[in-house]
């Protein structure tokens, strides 16, 4: 297990659920991202060959999206403007003949990765995490 797990699965979800109850209820695994996450990691692993073949290069820019319910989707990103959530990467089809395909699925998962924190600051944004006091992580 890594080391950022370790910290949010022992000191930190139970915190934060205790202290933000009423973000638990109303957004559920979607304020935590454990759906999302879980969506991600199916497409690149128990679904790869699946992901492979949707992402079509000869398609417009496609973006790999998790959901809370723990599915995920190869998609056009939305046209609305701004969007609600941050969007995960555009493009992730492009590169995928013109690299071997553990360079390119190592490329996605950073993307994805990359997206799940952008989502992470949207909700600390949102509900005001910025203003914690020193206490509320206190163990």
């Amino acid at each position: 297990m890594g080391s950022r797990y370790v910290l949010w699965s022992w000191i930190l979800k139970p915190v934060f659920k205790a202290k933000y109850p009423e973000i638990e209820e109303s957004h559920g695994s979607d304020a935590l991202m454990w759906g999302r996450r879980a969506g991600l990691i199916k497409a690149l692993t128990t679904d790869v060959e699946d992901f492979y073949n949707q992402c079509d290069p000869d398609k417009e820019n496609l973006c790999l999206y998790g959901f809370p319910s723990e599915q995920w989707e190869v998609n056009l990103p939305a046209e609305e403007v701004p969007p609600e959530l941050p969007e995960p990467v555009l493009g992730i089809n492009f590169a995928r003949d013109s690299m071997p395909e553990k360079d390119w699925l190592s490329l996605v998962v950073v993307h994805s990765d990359s997206w799940l924190l952008a989502i992470a600051y949207y909700f600390g944004a949102r509900f005001g995490f910025d203003n914690l006091t020193g206490d509320a992580f206190s163990v």
